[in-house]
């Protein structure tokens, strides 16, 4: 058995179609879908599909068949929090892993993000272009874009009978069916047809039943994904939205393109590599659109060596989904990383001072107590007083500055009164497990990493562990 986590709703599919391009290379009755949000996309392909609570969930309460031969993740586990806990009993069951991912730029792996879950996984599987392949390891592997599709020199012509058009002019498609797209497109047609030249624009994914042919215009419902393939393979520029999948296909095929329209939380054209940023036309508005489809259509010499620079990208691979497939079916024996449990227990802004220590060293697990402390000086002392700089600090100062793709950021605070402990007497029938919660953490770690002035406030609950206490001045 092998099960594949997904996740999906309207308009949110592309988790789900991932994972469902490369289950199709395997036999149904192998395969469980494990589906957080609507199922029924993927019940509908013949899948057996288990709809999932995707809230916090306690690892050691989740059960698996006992056939399992893989858990595959269509995308990272750290997106959901019950899809991180599902990693974390796999892990536990010695159940090999996979995850599933896209590769944005060179050097990625090596983030904290991916270079920890590839760290503790068996297979990751990145779809990129050819020219990332020489970041490949034995854990690690590029796959192609996903679809089973072969270029054909042909197509535009076969379509051209078809649709009744004309293979001479200038095929201009779009993905119309993000709304902000169509929109640009909309405006700007007339403002080409005054350039006068010989172009069509054709446009899917409209609520419309049936093709509809307007002078320049070729509108089309949502087609296939072979027919979208093959009007993407045929196109002389294609206009999107930022999906990244798309942006994959349209380059392997060696088609210019344009993005359009507002960049997303972390996709955005900065974080690609630079041979993609160079390829690749972004616009946010319709006079920078019309502008870049000019530059691009009416100048040769420009679309010249614009194809040029695409073609160095991908060696025209497609059928990535076979390709993940296969690479699944020959999946390792699961292993653990060995790592040391290092905890580091800091008072106040000690935080920011240690910014460089956090960031630098693995599976650090910081803690910080915001507290008054006892003054003039490191040592105890019955004045106590807050310190109000860390007090007016914002949430967003914790947020170290990592210049990577997916920020990744973890602390355990506790944030006591203005004047000594007295908020204690709010948490009365919690204390004793207040105390038992922080020493589980210094029995369960193999190093304690403190500062002196942390030192001071808990060293009675240090005495127990005092060979695995490490002091750091910062």
């Amino acid at each position: 058995m092998y099960i594949f986590v997904t996740y999906g709703t309207k308009g949110w599919r592309g988790v789900q179609e991932r994972g469902l391009a490369i289950a199709n290379y395997f036999k149904k009755d192998e395969v469980l879908f494990l589906n957080g949000y609507d199922s029924e996309f993927i019940k509908k392909r013949g899948f057996k599909c288990k709809t999932i609570d995707l809230s916090l969930e306690d690892p050691r309460r989740i059960k698996f068949p006992k056939n399992t031969k893989a858990i595959v993740f269509a995308d990272l586990p750290t997106n959901e929090l019950f899809n991180l806990s599902l990693f974390f009993a796999a892990k536990k069951k010695k159940v090999p892993v996979v995850i599933c991912d896209q590769i944005y730029r060179r050097g990625q792996i090596k983030e904290g993000v991916y270079r920890n879950l590839i760290e503790f996984s068996e297979l990751f599987l990145l779809n990129g272009l050819s020219f990332f392949k020489n970041e490949e390891t034995r854990k690690i592997k590029i796959v192609p874009p996903l679809p089973e599709y072969s270029p054909s020199l042909n197509i535009k012509a076969d379509l051209a009978r078809k649709y009744n058009l004309d293979s001479k002019k200038i095929w201009i498609f779009v993905s119309g069916y993000f709304e902000p797209v169509y929109k640009m497109t909309k405006k700007i047609y007339p403002l080409l047809l005054k350039k006068k030249l010989d172009f069509y624009f054709i446009i899917c994914g409209l609520s419309i039943k049936k093709p509809q042919k307007r002078k320049n215009q070729l509108l089309l419902p949502y087609l296939p994904q072979n027919e979208f393939l093959q009007f993407l393979d045929a196109a002389d520029l294609f206009i999107s939205k930022f999906g990244y999948l798309q942006i994959l296909e349209a380059l392997a095929l060696k088609t210019p393109l344009i993005v359009a329209g507002k960049a997303g939380f972390v996709l955005k054209m900065e974080i690609l590599d630079k041979k993609l940023r160079k390829v690749i036309k972004y616009v946010q508005n319709e006079k920078e659109l019309l502008s870049e489809i000019l530059s691009i259509i009416d100048s040769p010499s420009k679309r010249k060596k614009l194809l040029k620079e695409i073609s160095k990208l991908h060696n025209g691979e497609m059928n990535g989904a076979k390709v993940a497939a296969d690479y699944i079916k020959k999946i390792s024996s699961p292993t653990l990383p060995s790592f040391k449990r290092k905890i580091f227990i800091l008072t106040n802004k000690e935080f920011k001072q240690a910014e460089n220590v956090i960031l630098n060293e693995k599976y650090l697990y910081p803690l910080v107590l915001i507290l008054p402390v006892s003054k003039p000086g490191p040592k105890l002392h019955p004045v106590k007083r807050p310190d109000e700089d860390c007090l007016s600090l914002q949430l967003q100062e914790f947020f170290f500055q990592q210049n990577e793709i997916l920020p990744h950021h973890f602390w355990h605070i506790f944030l006591f009164s203005r004047r000594k402990y007295d908020g204690f007497v709010n948490i009365f029938p919690w204390y004793q497990a207040w105390i038992n919660q922080l020493t589980f953490l210094l029995r369960e770690s193999d190093e304690i990493w403190i500062t002196p002035k942390a030192k001071y406030l808990i060293a009675n609950l240090l005495k127990p562990f005092k060979k695995k206490v490490r002091v750091k001045r910062i």
